[in-house]
């Protein structure tokens, strides 16, 4: 089993309205979906994405500005929100920055994901001596990935859906992570090295609009089993479900799975 690639969920300018004006700050986001890495080490994998990138984009533009004979604006810079946020403090003060995030968290029509995007901009525009730069930092939502394919109760469980299922003359197959999002990720989090800081320390909206309770997760530790009928084409205009496994061959199997573990 493998991930798809990171998707671009969108590319976009900052502009507040429309005019002529070249635009100079862009955002993107990205869907990453994680089946064992956690948030430091993609955080470190897009950080060195980002560093070669910037690399190459200050050679291409230092080339130009030799071409024409014309002063540069400088190297661009590869930050993470957390040493964005570091210097800001330090320069602005703290009471300041945390007045700047809440003058943006009062859009109520902006989601976390575009307020997570408005409050390193606003913070980058008051900290002009670290630009140009490219800022790395998280938006929600996260979720963390898990497995429990070797837990004694899951093997158990999935056998005797497997058994379950032949009596309507069908095959399940067992796969070890779901291909999608799900709240079962928050029921069995494990994460010996304190690396989900990485995603706390670099989320703009944490705290404030968005909180995941890791250390509270990690306690639970609770084997988590996904069954579900077939289906295709999930959120597309397509969407269907196979109506003699969702009504018919599902309720049985879930109602033989529940009493099996009382």
């Amino acid at each position: 089993e493998s991930t798809p690639l990171p998707v671009s969920l969108q590319l976009k300018d900052l502009k507040m309205e429309y005019s002529t004006q070249t635009p100079y700050r862009a955002a993107a986001l990205y869907n990453v979906f994680l089946l064992k890495r956690t948030a430091a080490e993609v955080m470190a994998i897009f950080e060195e994405v980002a560093l070669q990138a910037m690399a190459a984009c200050n050679t291409h533009y230092q080339d130009i500005c030799t071409r024409e004979n014309v002063q540069g604006v400088g190297k661009v810079k590869v930050l993470r929100y957390e040493a964005l946020l570091e210097h800001a403090i330090h320069k602005l003060g703290a009471e300041e920055v945390q007045a700047i995030k809440q003058q943006v968290q009062q859009h109520r029509a902006w989601d976390d994901r575009e307020k997570s995007i408005r409050i390193v901009d606003q913070l980058m525009i008051r900290c002009q001596e670290l630009a140009p730069a490219t800022v790395l930092l998280y938006a929600p939502p996260y979720y963390p990935a898990i497995n429990s394919s070797n837990h004694p109760l899951v093997k158990q469980s999935i056998e005797l859906m497997k058994q379950t299922a032949q009596t309507f003359d069908i095959e399940v197959e067992q796969i070890h992570y779901f291909n999608g999002i799900c709240d079962l990720s928050y029921v069995n989090y494990s994460d010996a090295s304190n690396e989900w800081l990485a995603f706390e320390r670099n989320t703009p909206v944490w705290g404030d609009t968005y909180h995941i309770p890791f250390k509270e997760m990690a306690a639970l530790q609770g084997p988590v089993l996904n069954v579900g009928p077939f289906g295709k084409d999930a959120h597309q205009k397509t969407e269907r479900l196979h109506v003699d496994s969702a009504f018919k061959e599902m309720p049985v199997m879930i109602d033989t799975l529940i009493k099996s573990l009382f």
